[in-house]
């Protein structure tokens, strides 16, 4: 199975990501074109956080899927 690794330090850079982006959007220097498009990508990388926290939060139970895996295909040695 292949998929993206992710860190604490990758959701944190997300967080702060999205929190500089709300900060800008509570200053309201913007225009409302640049406002809607910025609002929409907060709500993708507000997804892409969710992701990220999804596999965090399952990551040990793969590993441990997997390595109960790699020992049941390892051959037994009887003498």
């Amino acid at each position: 199975m292949s998929f993206q690794e992710y860190t604490l330090t990758d959701v944190s850079d997300k967080v702060n990501d999205l929190h500089n982006m709300s900060t800008f959007l509570n200053s309201g220097a913007y225009t409302e074109e640049i406002g809607n498009k910025l609002t929409f990508h907060m709500m993708e990388e507000i997804e892409t956080l969710q992701s990220m926290l999804s596999f965090i939060r399952i990551y040990p139970q793969i590993k441990a899927q997997e390595q109960l895996e790699s020992l049941q295909k390892e051959p037994t040695h009887e003498n």
